[in-house]
């Protein structure tokens, strides 16, 4: 009984705040009267002496009469009812330098007032809103529209963000004024890139600067050369420039654009963030290099990451380096332009990954397709390392090697093993050779079990996809290593070429990819990289039982030298990956056995006929082989069309293995050569006729 009487006096307060809200939002006097009497009587009804029915019947009666003066179909209370009202013309993200209007829509038949409050201070009272000029960041626009005629109001809401609108004052266009140095007499201050240098003495001038050449418009330069130098002087010109970042929060990775002819080094507040193609290692003064197109300006783009910025003033540092190309017929050109932008796209440009070892980081870089990577680690168990190969054929993570030891150069011969050579940056031949040879899966793990994959050298140069290709010979080594094969890969000339700095069969995107991470050319593969210190570990000859595999052939001069002691076996090596960092041509007056090794991945005596048999036999036997495998040239019957075949050689004592794997591939097939049961196959897997596998028949000529 008593709980009853508690939910009942519940139920009062509930109708009397009820009747004060009804009566504060403008009800009618009638309707105010009329629900009080219903709430007297409810009163009455609830403290009555009635039995507990008596009090049920009269409890409920109220409750109808109470429900009948609130749902009454008069007029005014239709109109007291909210209504609806939204934000039009708003989106998210609001980017660059768009300007936005948005506009209040209500109801038909309200009269209303709006009111624009943006992070909850009001912007405006109009029915439409413009603005712009935002800073970067997440927003919340309100609108409270109001009924002026029944005096209720409702709101909504949007949540948005800005992008591209903070620090417009970083970016500038070609032609911007610079300050400049170009005094050939006197020396730059060691501190000159730095943002406590002084550069008011400078000189200051509008960009294109240039000397040797006619324009329009920009700064002409001091020439520092004369008619009578050297080509390989080089000159050196210094650009500075202060930008201002207002929101450090909201800077995002910026590009660089550089028209230069021919390589600079980038600085900002003082830190060497970037160096373009042709331009030295890091940390190391000079690096000699052999330019391609010489004589020609490049186009270079660089993403300068936004961590090298602080808030506030920066400055932005150049250090242009030429060398003219023939000086002693006036080409010694040099120009300098240059714009800071928003990043490009960068679309379906895919690149890397680099590993570089520095400061005692794990460094990451690469082109993903979508974005500039540039990821930094701890350790090498940290280091996230992804390669994304092309055309969809997937990607592999590769775990690091801490440690790498010199391969042996000499082993029992295996019971099988599959060669190819010259694969030249195609990674989807190499792809695609090694899937249908059952070498790996298409999820790319070593299905080969104890056989050995050799590598006859030239895996750089004119194709696209030189890192990639490397990458996966790097993941299957290790792999076959545990299921107990091997993997092996015999440095060839233009393996070489790329890591000393002679890029004149380099294909043309790997003069404007590396630029976008700030990376030289030259450093790609140094010995701070994490493919630098694999290939450093590899051998330019092997023998494995009677069997010798080199990249090139053999050489008269260097088999006299073995035949007489004055060049060990086991020195070979050792003074081929000697020419990694420096090349070989100048060995040949210096040091004349350190040259020697070079012919084993350069000369063609050997495929070309120019040595005789007798000495052939000769070689042979000094590296204690029966049998020579080699890649490095494309052999071509009478009619000059490649064999589409590995070529037996010298009584069958060379076999050839070199295929234009850019041409097979482009009509649908891919070769290479295995060894099994004792015998040579020709490998052949066709996109139309599958996989054969053909003896490779001795030779009836040389």
């Amino acid at each position: 009984m008593k709980l009853m009487q508690l939910k009942r006096n519940q139920f009062y307060l509930f109708l009397l705040f009820t009747t004060l809200f009804l009566t504060a939002c403008g009800e009618e006097n009638e309707q105010s009267a009329s629900f009080a009497a219903s709430i007297e009587e409810v009163q009455s009804s609830i403290s009555g002496d009635n039995d507990e029915h008596e009090q049920s019947a009269s409890f409920a009666a109220s409750i109808e009469e109470v429900q009948s003066s609130i749902s009454g179909d008069n007029d005014e209370h239709e109109q007291s009812a909210p209504f609806v009202v939204s934000i039009e013309g708003m989106q998210s993200p609001i980017s660059g330098d768009q300007a936005v209007v948005v506009t209040a829509r209500v109801d038909s038949g309200i009269n209303a007032q709006y009111e624009w409050l943006l992070d909850g201070e009001t912007v405006a009272t109009t029915q439409s809103y413009h603005f712009s000029g935002l800073a970067d960041g997440n927003y919340t626009l309100m609108l409270i529209a109001k009924d002026i005629d029944s005096n209720h109001q409702v709101s909504a809401d949007f949540h948005f963000t800005v992008t591209g609108r903070s620090n417009q004052a970083v970016f500038f266009d070609y032609g911007s004024k610079w300050h400049y140095f170009d005094d050939k007499q006197q020396e730059v201050a060691n501190n000159w890139m730095n943002t406590d240098f002084d550069d008011s003495v400078w000189q200051q001038g509008e960009s294109l600067f240039a000397y040797g050449k006619s324009y329009q418009y920009g700064t002409d330069l001091a020439e520092h050369f004369d008619s009578d130098q050297s080509s390989q002087n080089e000159s050196q010109y210094y650009f500075r420039k202060t930008i201002h970042v207002d929101n450090i929060n909201a800077l995002n990775d910026m590009q660089l654009n550089l028209r230069l002819d021919c390589k600079a080094v980038i600085y900002v507040n003082g830190q060497d963030v970037a160096r373009t193609p042709l331009m030295y290692k890091h940390n190391q003064p000079y690096t000699p290099s052999v330019r391609p197109d010489e004589g020609t300006e490049f186009n270079i783009s660089i993403v300068i990451p936004a961590s090298a910025f602080v808030e506030g003033e920066n400055t932005l540092a150049i250090k242009v380096v030429h060398t003219p190309v023939d000086a002693d017929e006036g080409f010694y050109a040099n120009v300098f332009d240059a714009s800071l932008t928003n990043v490009a796209s960068l679309a379906n440009n895919i690149d890397g990954p680099y590993v570089f070892y520095r400061d005692e980081k794990v460094v990451v870089k690469a082109l993903t397709g979508t974005e500039v990577l540039q990821q930094s680690y701890d350790s090498l168990e940290d280091a996230k390392v992804t390669v994304i190969l092309p055309d969809n054929l997937g990607q592999f993570d590769v775990e690091l090697q801490k440690d790498f030891t010199v391969e042996p150069y000499l082993y029992d011969k295996p019971e099988k093993f599959f060669v190819t050579s010259d694969i030249e940056g195609n990674v989807q031949a190499l792809v695609y050779m090694l899937i249908q040879a059952g070498v790996m899966d298409e999820q790319f793990n070593w299905t080969y079990g104890d056989g050995h994959l050799y590598n006859l050298g030239d895996l750089f140069d004119r194709g696209p996809y030189v890192a990639e290709s490397l990458w996966l010979f790097y993941h299957l080594e290790k792999q076959a290593k545990a299921a107990g094969g091997d993997f092996h890969f015999i440095v060839g000339n233009h393996d070489f070429m790329n890591l000393y700095g002679d890029w004149r069969y380099l294909h043309q995107r790997y003069f404007r990819n590396p630029g976008l991470f700030g990376e030289p050319l030259i450093g790609l593969y140094g010995d701070d990289t994490e493919l630098g210190r694999w290939l450093r570990s590899k051998n330019i000859m092997e023998r494995a039982g009677d069997v010798l595999f080199v990249h090139a052939g053999l050489k008269t001069t260097i088999i006299d030298a073995v035949e007489s002691g004055e060049l060990k076996l086991e020195q070979i090596n050792d003074y081929g990956r000697g020419h990694m960092d420096t090349g070989y041509s100048h060995y040949k007056n210096e040091d004349f056995l350190r040259y020697l090794p070079s012919r084993l991945y350069w000369d063609r005596s050997v495929p070309y006929g120019e040595m005789s048999q007798q000495d052939l036999d000769r070689g042979l036997m000094v590296f204690g082989a029966d049998k020579m495998l080699i890649g490095h040239t494309i052999l071509r019957d009478e009619q000059d069309v490649p064999y589409n075949r590995p070529v037996h050689l010298y009584n069958d004592k060379v076999l050839n293995i070199d295929f234009p794997h850019n041409d097979n591939l482009a009509e649908g097939y891919v070769q290479a050569m295995e060894f099994e049961n004792g015998n040579y196959y020709h490998f052949k897997a066709s996109k139309t006729q599958g996989v054969t596998r053909t003896l490779v028949e001795p030779s009836t000529a040389n």
